[in-house]
């Protein structure tokens, strides 16, 4: 009798291990990202400031974790190739400057779907991003290093063989102000960057 309890025990404590662990999936993801900041930048009286939109890049891994069928939890780790090119004027002058930049971001998004037939799948949330190196062809952008940006878009999914292949396109923008004191950032009041990424996720 004690060795049935034990074994139903054993069975009833790897059921639910492997319950959990299905729950939990990982993957990879690759795609372009374009910067979109002509707009809600804001300078200093006197000063007329334009930007050039900038296509850069990003890749990383992501973690998947499903409580409902049709809610889950992603927490990205990814590299971002991304540039900022600033061109002020005045009657008095003109300068510019361009950092390429390469970023860590670390996202939490959430996934919702309307049903669990649906392949599609409302992408929202959070990723902050800590500029690990740049380049500088001017004096000095000045532009801050962190940035904490939310994020809306939307992915389908579709199964190919063992895996689950989701393209998604996703808007996001800046919470915190890049500007600063410094260098040609001191010329700006606001800057908050914009960001259109369309990417592929591969979900194992």
């Amino acid at each position: 009798m004690r060795t049935t309890l034990l074994l139903l025990l054993l069975a009833l404590l790897t059921t639910t291990a492997t319950a959990q662990e299905s729950k939990v999936k990982y993957g990879f993801f690759a795609g372009a990202v374009l910067r979109l900041n002509s707009f809600d930048q804001h300078t200093k009286e006197g000063v007329t400031f334009t930007t050039v939109n900038y296509l850069g890049y990003a890749a990383g891994a992501n973690v998947y974790y499903q409580p409902a069928p049709v809610f889950s939890l992603r927490g990205t780790l990814g590299l971002h190739l991304e540039g900022d090119e600033l061109k002020f004027f005045s009657q008095e002058f003109s300068i510019s400057g361009k950092l390429v930049s390469t970023f860590l971001s670390t996202g939490v998004h959430a996934l919702l779907k309307r049903n669990e037939q649906s392949r599609w799948q409302l992408v929202a949330g959070l990723t902050p991003y800590f500029r690990l190196n740049s380049e500088d062809n001017s004096a000095g952008t000045g532009l801050r290093a962190f940035d904490l940006a939310s994020d809306l878009g939307v992915n389908y999914s579709f199964p190919v063989k063992s895996v689950q292949i989701m393209p998604e396109l996703r808007f996001s923008r800046s919470l915190t102000n890049a500007a600063s004191e410094n260098g040609l950032a001191g010329m700006l009041n606001s800057y908050y960057r914009h960001r259109l990424s369309f990417s592929v996720h591969l979900v194992i």
